[in-house]
């Protein structure tokens, strides 16, 4: 739990970096729920087919 917390974190704080203020559109609870909950599948993607 607290992994998946943290992520959530460092989401927020990536697109806050990139100049996605929170409220925007796509800059809300859900949309960072949503990229912390599939980053390990997405990290796993990117490992497999060698991009990362």
């Amino acid at each position: 739990m607290i992994n998946a917390s943290l992520r959530h974190e460092i989401v927020h704080a990536f697109m806050y970096e990139a100049g996605i203020e929170f409220g925007y559109q796509f800059h809300n609870e859900d949309v960072v729920n949503y990229i912390a909950t599939i980053f390990p599948k997405l990290e796993e993607a990117f490992k497999t087919t060698k991009c990362i």
